[in-house]
């Protein structure tokens, strides 16, 4: 029997772009492959496990704690965990956070990219996670048995920055609740008008911009009377000064910060909104903008390579990140006859991004790789 091992830290939080891939992919790589064991290893007891019969939470090898306790994540992962995949055995460790503990040995690794944000934007990290980021990515590019990009464009940032050849793009796929007709009974059905952001508020999505560049329409009378800007997702870091930029304009009834908000609720929020803003400087995917056209939602969008790749075919509004070229698409786009501004339908079918398919390719690319000799 074939058996993966399986970084679960992702699966301890509320889940947001790394954990919902990672619960996703691993549920739908264990309904294709039922006579394979995917045991997985987690710092805490999971707030959102996979309840299938072949995947193992494994929480006494992992010595999970059920309460959270500062600093233990990072000792667990280069203490604890390494020795727990020694004493197990397995095929694969499937490194779904994006990361290796540096001191694993004997045992092939399947390291998911996801981006390399302290290569291309170090600025908006922290120093401590960006240097061990840095040095722990460029230390298994070259030892990892399987490197797995979440997009063409960050597999193509692997070759260009350190000559890395991928060997297969695994991309995220969009959950089935995306595709459930919609009722007349959902929640926030015709209540309101409003342009919506999904994602972590943190620096490299733009945020600070995007609300400057509401203030600056707001300045010019060519905001929509009744219009709000919704931002949905939890705090991230270097975020205190947007934080109060949001709040300035919550008090004038222009904005709403909702927080995390559950996955159920996401697509009514997505199908109901006058369209996704998402105008971040940099991304190795872009999940917000796959489930957007799954509902068929309007998309305004940074033009970056990932978010090009991810809307190929769909009528999105691509802009520059600076704020006069937000501006511009925005007043654009809400000035427009209402025809123009939104989608026909439904995506073209089939639909690319399917964890179905992702399984299928990460799975293939276990297969080609099970016979290769364990790198030095």
């Amino acid at each position: 029997m074939t058996r993966i091992l399986v970084d679960g830290s992702p699966l301890c939080y509320p889940l947001t772009g790394i954990g919902q891939y990672t619960h996703s992919l691993l549920n739908a790589m264990a309904l294709e492959r039922p006579d394979w064991e995917f045991i997985v290893l987690s710092p805490y007891h999971p707030t959102s496990p996979v309840r299938l019969p072949n995947v193992i939470h494994d929480l006494k090898a992992s010595k999970a704690r059920k309460e959270h306790a500062t600093g233990w994540r990072a000792w667990w992962f280069d203490a604890i965990l390494p020795r727990a995949c020694r004493q197990l055995g397995g095929d694969f460790l499937w490194a779904a956070n994006g990361l290796v503990p540096f001191a694993l040995s004997g045992l092939k690794v399947a390291l998911t990219i996801y981006d390399f944000v302290p290569e291309r934007y170090p600025e908006t990290m922290a120093w401590m996670p960006r240097q061990y980021r840095k040095w722990n990515l460029r230390h298994w590019l070259g030892r990892a048995s399987l490197l797995l990009p979440i997009s063409k464009a960050t597999e193509q940032e692997a070759l260009t920055l350190f000559g890395a050849t991928s060997h297969a793009v695994v991309y995220p796929g969009v959950d089935d609740l995306f595709f459930t007709p919609p009722s007349s009974l959902e929640p926030g059905a015709g209540e309101d008008d409003y342009l919506i952001v999904l994602g972590t508020l943190e620096p490299r999505k733009n945020l600070d911009r995007l609300i400057g560049c509401v203030e600056e329409l707001v300045r010019r009378g060519t905001w929509p009377t009744g219009l709000r800007l919704r931002i949905v997702g939890g705090k991230g870091w270097r975020d205190s000064t947007l934080l109060k930029r949001i709040s300035a304009l919550e008090a004038t009834g222009i904005a709403q910060c909702t927080g995390y908000l559950e996955r159920a609720v996401l697509p009514c929020q997505l199908r109901n909104a006058r369209a996704l803003l998402m105008p971040s400087l940099y991304e190795g995917f872009g999940m917000p903008l796959a489930e957007a056209m799954a509902v068929g939602c309007p998309i305004l969008c940074s033009d970056i390579p990932p978010f090009r790749e991810v809307v190929e075919g769909y009528p999105a509004l691509c802009h520059g990140t600076d704020l006069a070229a937000m501006v511009e698409a925005y007043e654009a786009f809400l000035h427009a006859p209402r025809a123009m501004r939104f989608p026909s339908g439904q995506p073209h079918a089939p639909f690319r991004f399917t964890w179905k398919e992702s399984a299928h390719q990460i799975l293939g690319a276990f297969d080609r790789t099970s016979q290769i000799r364990l790198r030095a």
